[in-house]
């Protein structure tokens, strides 16, 4: 792998999100509590719901900001979120939800800052994102949320034929888990179907 390579996969250039119509910092959009931007649209889901088609239609748009999960893709931080909400019924102490919140204003900072310099509305397309939208929601009061889903039994086929929850799944550490209820001492013996 080269040097251009590296810089090509990490680095979004600047026509890809528009040309700047306004000044301003990230700085003043938390001043202002992200009232400037355009209200945002999350797109929530389990995953393989069809995300991406929906970001491609999405980036069609003029006045659209669109990412399909972006870098930082916050998939074990997802985890952290719905550990943290789940234990707590959704309603995590102060310093919890004040993590939850800052871990996702720094994995979309620059995000967030071009939708508004750009004038464009941003919008997320990233099952990684559903356990972060209590947090998002109190962030961003005006967004949107959009839910996606698919049968469960034409989920759990398409997860199976990429081995989540197998022996060998190489994401185990963005799976989420029970924190509490009959599974929680179960789930170790459950099949990968189950």
């Amino acid at each position: 792998m080269n040097l251009k390579h590296i810089i090509d996969e990490n680095i979004i250039p600047l026509w890809y999100y528009g040309i700047p119509k306004r000044k301003g910092t990230f700085i003043d959009l938390r001043k202002n509590d992200f009232s400037d931007l355009f209200p945002p649209v999350f797109f929530l889901s389990t995953g393989r719901t069809g995300t991406k088609w929906f970001a491609e239609l999405l980036n069609r748009g003029k006045n659209t900001l669109v990412f399909h999960v972006p870098k930082p893709d916050l998939s074990v931080q997802n985890v952290f979120a719905y550990n943290c909400l789940q234990k707590e019924k959704l309603q995590a102490d102060q310093d919890l939800w004040h993590a939850i919140v800052e871990i996702f204003l720094a994995a979309r900072e620059q995000n967030l800052r071009y939708s508004y310099k750009t004038r464009k509305r941003y919008i997320e397309t990233n099952n990684f994102l559903t356990f972060f939208a209590p947090v998002l929601a109190e962030l961003f009061p005006e967004s949107k949320f959009v839910h996606l889903y698919r049968h469960p039994g034409e989920f759990v086929r398409s997860a199976m034929d990429r081995n989540y929850y197998g022996e060998e799944d190489p994401w185990k550490m963005r799976r989420i888990k029970p924190v509490s209820g009959e599974y929680l001492n179960k789930w170790g013996h459950l099949s990968q179907l189950e």
